[in-house]
């Protein structure tokens, strides 16, 4: 079971437009964000994804911030939040644990804030393949 759930005090800004249905993909993943700039993601909420919760791929001056992600810890390739081929992204004051990374980098990304994550269960944060940070409960 997926379930994905935009809390009320929520907000999806795109190039300041506020999207709800056409920005996001139900396909492995709760929600993805292609190509996009300045996109704010603020106090959402992602339970039992298939794959990644969060993809960001070719994005610019993203920011999730109050972000929740909770998988059960034995679930293979549930990556919290995957960014890849994108700049200018902050992840700040989220909690994430799943059965994979917490959060993985790929290539092409640069200039990644990362802050006050807590993260457990899951691996930690990986860039392109190598553990930075080790999640303390694992």
């Amino acid at each position: 079971e997926m379930l994905f759930h935009i809390q009320l005090n929520s907000i999806i800004l795109i190039d300041h437009f506020l999207y709800v249905v056409s920005c996001f993909s139900m396909v492995l993943q709760s929600l993805g964000f292609y190509n996009s700039n300045k996109v704010l993601v603020s106090g959402l909420s992602s339970l039992n994804s298939q794959f990644f919760h969060i993809n960001l791929d070719g994005c610019q001056n993203t920011r999730l911030e109050g972000v929740k992600i909770s998988a059960p810890e034995n679930s293979p390739n549930t990556d919290g939040i995957h960014v890849q081929s994108s700049s200018g992204v902050t992840i700040t004051n989220s909690h994430i644990g799943t059965g994979d990374d917490c959060i993985s980098l790929g290539p092409g990304s640069s200039n990644i804030w990362i802050e006050n994550i807590n993260c457990g269960p899951g691996h930690g944060i990986r860039y392109q393949n190598r553990k930075l940070i080790k999640s303390p409960l694992n």
